[in-house]
């Protein structure tokens, strides 16, 4: 039984599970609430001999108290608390109290910066409380009981303080000292102070640190100033209501305005997508062939902020493929047409629009539901949990290093999208939106895209004699999986088109390659005793020329197909230039967190 297994079993048996679930049967020995809504801890009867015992004979609670202190103050702090009304329903009529998020917070974290999740998605499938200890024992309570109040950062909105609620919550409240107001309204920051000041901060007595997050959605002459003077306003008047200094920080959030941005559902078919995606090749190649591929399950959505019966092509625009069942092979994949050379040079407000696009898209992705994974992939899962377990926090350098678990370790995070071949301009754009994870794999891994025009391939030599050609079969996949460190299933790699060469005498597969989901030239290899002969530019040649041809056709006849090549792969690289290939641009693998992507794009 793991320790969270533990604590939870300790608290359905305890006097304190009884209470919370039945506060109006009340036991001779039961535990109480108090009128504050804590609960009254003082031994009765029997009870007292087991509380005397536990002093007496607990390793924890036998530590010196200092000692006790610090693994609480590890346990219990470091954390934003975001505090908000739950949604009325016609079970709960009138808003009532809910904390949203619990979230560890990173020292080295902006306010949207990497090393933020939900501890819920930490364990996906499990109801997880971060202050299960609590519920351990009475004195533990009795020691702790403030502790979530007095070492974490509250997070509110400025409507939030007109809710009578939070009186009942006053006695704990009263501890609080670090304060996060939200004001997100263009400019109306006068207003939102005002609310957030005078109704909230009136239940933070002991606050000393005061963040206010201001958001607006356009830079005006004078905009900056103006947010500086309300900033020392702000500053003098929290401190008349709390009678002492208080330290103020002040962050301001650039919001692109995207609520008016739609996102639409296509299907594969959606002709004037397709027309988009065709004038924009050959830069929208990975999407053009993830649309047409036949392995699409139930649950991929095709997007795009245009819709399926517009007859007219937008100036800007944002198109994706998602499938949240791969993982954690690539889920994502996603064209801006920004992206194209021509629009190196754009005006400042079609890249302010391409940024809401791509933003929207995001937001729209974060309402869709996560399936369940495919049970040929859930050995991934025991990879990351291990993972966890031997690395529970990033190192001081923020990001992990690499191994297999590594690669799977945002499979915990059932937010976490790992997005395939992303260009360097919108990874840029994520990393601004703070929804990269740059503690996981990717964001310092470059790669080059190298592309092929099938009318340049060039003749490549006969294979040498005793090998044959063929295509990979299941038999052989095992092979295959095992001389790569990218994840792909054998469900996958089978529904994929490929080459293989094979012995003769031994029916044994010597160099091979694959027509990934996306087109690209994924997976090639030769065994180490067949290298040199040119055997590598043969296999990836004929893949194209069998496989390739009609599925990424641009306007001018144009037939293509692609690659991506981290840098410093000298072999890879050979073999592409060999091949008339040749790199345009810089791709990235990445994991991105949708859980921070704002607010629900509207969806239409």
């Amino acid at each position: 039984m793991n320790a969270l297994k533990y604590i939870r079993k300790l608290f359905d048996e305890s006097d304190i599970g009884n209470t919370y679930r039945n506060p109006e049967k009340h036991t001779d020995n039961s535990l109480r609430l108090l009128d504050d809504g804590l609960l009254d801890t003082t031994p009765r009867d029997e009870t007292l001999k087991v509380t005397t015992q536990n002093q007496q004979t607990s390793p924890f609670l036998r530590l010196p108290a200092e000692l006790r202190n610090h693994v609480y103050e590890i346990l219990f702090g470091h954390r934003s608390i975001h505090l908000k009304d739950r949604t009325p329903s016609k079970y709960h009529q009138i808003p009532r109290p809910c904390v949203t998020h619990i979230r560890p917070t990173h020292p080295d974290n902006d306010v949207y910066g990497p090393g933020i999740e939900n501890d819920h998605t930490r364990h996906p499938g499990k109801q997880t409380h971060t202050f299960s200890l609590l519920f351990v024992s009475r004195q533990i309570y009795e020691e702790t009981r403030y502790l979530p109040f007095s070492l974490n950062t509250f997070r509110y909105d400025e409507l939030l303080g007109r809710q009578t609620w939070l009186r009942s919550l006053a006695s704990r409240l009263a501890v609080v000292r670090k304060v996060r107001l939200h004001v997100e309204e263009d400019w109306g920051l006068n207003r939102g102070l005002k609310e957030g000041l005078t109704n909230g901060l009136e239940f933070f007595p002991s606050l000393d640190s005061l963040e206010l997050i201001c958001g607006h959605n356009r830079y005006k002459a004078g905009g900056f100033d103006k947010i500086l003077r309300l900033a020392k306003k702000t500053k003098r008047d929290v401190e008349a209501l709390v009678g002492s200094e208080v330290k103020l920080r002040i962050y301001i959030r650039k919001v692109w305005n995207i609520r008016d941005m739609q996102v639409h559902e296509h299907p594969a078919s959606s002709p004037i997508l397709r027309r988009a995606l065709k004038t924009a090749l050959p830069y929208s190649v990975n999407l053009v062939y993830r649309i047409q591929h036949p392995n699409r399950t139930e649950h991929a959505h095709i997007l795009a902020t245009f819709s399926p019966s517009a007859t007219e092509i937008p100036e800007c625009w944002v198109a994706a493929y998602l499938d949240r069942s791969m993982r954690p092979e690539t889920e994502l994949w996603m064209f801006s047409n920004a992206e194209q050379p021509h629009h190196s040079n754009a005006t400042p407000e079609f890249r302010q629009e391409s940024k809401k696009a791509i933003l929207a898209l995001l937001e729209y992705m974060a309402t869709l539901p996560t399936p369940p994974m495919r049970s040929d992939n859930l050995p991934a899962l025991d990879l990351a949990k291990q993972h966890e377990k031997d690395y529970p926090t990033p190192p001081a350098s923020g990001a992990y290093g690499s191994s297999p678990g590594t690669y799977m370790r945002h499979l915990l995070m059932p937010k976490v999208v790992t997005l395939g071949a992303c260009h360097r301009d919108v990874v840029e754009i994520l990393r601004e939106a703070g929804v990269l994870r740059t503690e996981l794999p990717g964001p310092d891994a470059e790669l080059n895209k190298f592309l092929f025009k099938l009318s340049d391939l060039p003749e490549t030599r006969e294979l040498p004699k005793g090998l044959r050609w063929g295509e990979m079969r299941e038999q052989d996949i095992d092979v295959v999986k095992a001389r790569t460190s990218i994840p792909r299933t054998t469900k996958t790699l089978i529904s994929l088109k490929s080459v293989g060469v094979f012995e003769e005498e031994t029916d044994t597969a010597v160099a091979w390659t694959f027509l990934g989901l996306d087109g690209s030239l994924v997976t090639l290899h030769t065994e180490e005793a067949y290298r040199g002969k040119g055997i590598a530019k043969a296999v990836a040649a004929k893949l194209f020329r069998q496989y390739a041809p009609g599925l990424a056709v641009d306007d001018d006849g144009n037939a293509w197909s692609h690659a991506d090549v981290y840098l410093g792969n000298a072999q890879s690289e050979s073999v592409c230039r060999s091949l008339g290939g040749k790199p345009l641009w810089r791709c990235f693998w990445v994991r991105i967190d949708l859980e921070r992507a704002g607010h629900p794009a509207k969806a239409v």
